[in-house]
């Protein structure tokens, strides 16, 4: 095979997933996971290899990838629902500063379905809440206003 053959030689999605897990770098890693997340790659949603790929990801200290095993957790997406492990995930991804983890995580102790894991903590919530909420992200202001708007929080 000449130069011109190995260079337009296309690479099968297998190929290109097993190079990823292999040899890829975190970000590689993180933006094949959500593709195959979101359905982008086959069409539907592979739970199971966004995971691994977010594991590996996470391995090498993406905060995203963390962030998004806590989701993955704590939806149960290609997992068994675990609100202790998506905590888990979420608070390695805060102590990156992830704001997507601390609004998720805030979120959750603001609805307080997720006990005794995750119990309605206002003030815990408007802790984690902050920070993106001042970064601009909307589901974080508006948790904030309710709490606010109720008086939950001092």
């Amino acid at each position: 095979m000449g130069f011109f053959d190995t260079f337009l030689k296309k690479k099968s999605q297998s190929e290109i997933l097993d190079e990823t897990l292999e040899k890829g770098n975190a970000n590689a890693q993180l933006n094949l996971g959500y593709k195959y997340e979101t359905g982008e790659i086959g069409g539907v949603p592979n739970y199971e290899i966004s995971m691994k790929l977010y594991l590996k990801a996470a391995e090498q200290g993406s905060d995203m990838a963390m962030n998004n095993i806590g989701w993955a957790y704590h939806q149960g997406l290609g997992v068994e629902p675990n609100q202790t492990k998506a905590k888990e995930w979420f608070e390695k991804a805060i102590e990156k500063g992830n704001l997507y983890a601390m609004s998720n995580l805030g979120i959750a102790y603001f609805n307080g379905m997720y006990a005794p894991e995750i119990p309605q903590d206002f003030q815990k919530a408007l802790e984690l809440l902050t920070i993106p909420a001042n970064n601009g992200d909307v589901t974080s202001m508006y948790a904030m206003g309710i709490m606010g708007l109720y008086g939950l929080v001092e």
